[in-house]
């Protein structure tokens, strides 16, 4: 059991046997220590607002993201070397 999840989260959250299952299968698969420790620290922050079991997660009532105002296209860069500036 991940020490940090078991500290921020205690073990009886619901989540903790499956964030730690999702950990450890990143740590076999080769991922970075960095890469894991973003990961945990995401997956703990969600937890953290979850106090549910996995199968009561939903995204009913969710709303894709969106740009607060209207996002302005990314400017286009010119196909032809010609009209490089």
């Amino acid at each position: 059991m991940d020490s940090v999840i078991v500290k921020q989260l205690g073990r009886a959250h619901p989540l903790v046997a499956h964030l730690n299952d999702f950990l450890t299968d990143l740590a076999n698969a080769g991922a970075s220590p960095h890469t894991r420790r973003a990961y945990r620290g995401d997956l703990i922050a969600f937890a953290a607002h979850h106090g549910e079991e996995i199968g009561a997660l939903t995204a009913a009532g969710s709303t894709p993201s969106r740009c607060p105002r209207r996002c302005p296209a990314p400017p286009r860069r010119p196909t032809s070397p010609r009209s490089w500036p």
